[in-house]
């Protein structure tokens, strides 16, 4: 459940902004939008996390886009963590985006995203995550947004064999009260089975937050969660950086 949680918890907020730069939070998921040709984002996130009385520290888990067209980009995600007192350096996951809908030819927007963890030292493990993700404008300051993803894990070490599929839900809905700021709630909830114990796990959380838009390049945002059936809660705090070096 705490892995679930620490999944859930950094999908937010999916492209839910009419002016802001697009966020995606660095995670396997993200929003129905890429970032646009010869673009590169980087988006750093400190979390804080209680779950059951444990804490946990992300400092920082990262994202990395580079945008090969206007509906093609490449993605790298890391991060670094403690929980407790056992620290720990995330294993690098490398994926794309392909834009299938944009707004220019609806009102909608709809994209597709793969995610292939790599194994590190000590780790022969393997994770892929396939993600659709749908953005639907409602007015001019409106969004609602909804990912539906679906991932595979196999972990073999000399004293532990796992082998489990998830299927994850996101719903965030966003409103634009400036063309700098954003305020937003979300839902996650995810169904993972344990293909080794043959036992399936629920899990879902709650969160708002606001993003606000320090320059043209620059975005800051701040989320408080909630767990809804386990006793967890965190703050986010995240930074977005966008380079256009040929603009």
């Amino acid at each position: 459940m705490k892995t679930l949680f620490a999944f859930l918890m950094i999908i937010v907020p999916l492209g839910i902004t009419a002016q802001v730069d697009y966020s995606n939070a660095p995670s396997a998921s993200g929003d129905a939008v890429t970032i646009g040709q010869n673009t590169y984002q980087i988006e750093s996130k400190f979390q804080f996390t209680e779950i059951n009385g444990v804490h946990e520290i992300d400092f920082p888990s990262n994202l990395v886009m580079a945008g090969i067209d206007h509906k093609f980009e490449l993605r790298l995600t890391n991060g670094v963590s403690l929980r407790g007192t056992q620290f720990d350096i995330a294993p690098i996951s490398i994926g794309c985006k392909t834009q299938l809908l944009t707004k220019s030819e609806s009102n909608n927007q709809l994209a597709l995203l793969l995610d292939v963890q790599l194994p590190i030292i000590n780790r022969n493990s393997s994770v892929t995550n396939e993600f659709l993700a749908f953005n639907q404008s409602i007015g001019k300051r409106n969004n609602l947004g909804i990912t539906i993803g679906a991932g595979y894990e196999s972990t073999k070490r000399e004293t532990d064999y796992k082998k489990r599929s998830n299927v994850d839900l996101a719903v965030i809905y966003g409103c634009t009260l400036h063309p700098k700021c954003t305020i937003y709630t979300s839902f996650y909830g995810s169904l993972v089975n344990d293909l080794k114990t043959r036992s399936e796990t629920f899990g879902a959380s709650s969160d708002i937050g606001i993003l606000f838009l320090l320059s043209k390049s620059i975005e800051i945002n701040y989320a408080l969660g909630f767990g809804i059936y386990e006793n967890m809660h965190y703050h986010a705090l995240g930074f977005n950086f966008t380079l256009q070096p040929n603009k």
